[in-house]
């Protein structure tokens, strides 16, 4: 769980039914008042009620909720679980879905509500690293922006990894993505 700028907290979960319903009524009304094509949202969260079970090398959509509350996701989360050998499990985490009132915010220039669910969504994915007992977590920087955000996180992540000799965590990035490799 992370908490926000704003003192809000949010997490990663998997969409159940009544989530799932509460973020398709939200995301839709958001896309009749014009801050969305209808025919995407539609077709994102179709693909997210088709994709609720992590199956491995496969993609699946989580949601990123406020937390403790029941209300519909700020961001839809697409991550896969792979094995790159019998002995190296990764979860990559390939996009982020802000919801269309976020997207729209971003857009006009308040990027707070944006940034606090892409690091819900990179928490999340480390929790879902550590459950999945996978030893590489892969975060792919899609745009530009997404990309030097990384790049910027790297350089903060390092020497506080450094400090702890006990911590043989890796963090690089490796072309567009953000890995952190757990030996």
């Amino acid at each position: 769980m992370v908490t926000a700028t704003n003192s809000e907290s949010y997490e990663l979960l998997p969409f159940e039914d009544a989530s799932l319903a509460l973020t398709r009524t939200a995301w839709v009304a958001d896309a009749m008042k014009g801050l969305a094509f209808i025919t995407e949202v539609e077709r994102l969260l179709e693909w997210g009620d088709s994709h609720r079970v992590a199956v491995e090398n496969d993609s699946c959509a989580f949601g990123i909720f406020k937390a403790g509350k029941k209300s519909p996701a700020l961001g839809i989360c697409e991550v896969v679980i792979s094995r790159k050998s019998v002995r190296s499990k990764w979860v990559k985490m390939l996009r982020l879905h802000l919801s269309p009132a976020v997207d729209a915010k971003l857009q006009a220039g308040d990027p707070d509500d944006a940034m606090n669910v892409f690091m819900s969504s990179i928490q999340g994915a480390v929790g879902l690293q550590s459950t999945h007992k996978a030893n590489t977590l892969k975060v792919f920087g899609r745009t530009n922006e997404q990309l030097a955000f990384l790049k910027v996180l790297v350089t903060h992540l390092q020497p506080v990894l450094a400090k702890r000799a006990q911590n043989r965590v890796k963090v690089s990035i490796e072309g567009r993505f953000l890995s952190i490799v757990i030996p």
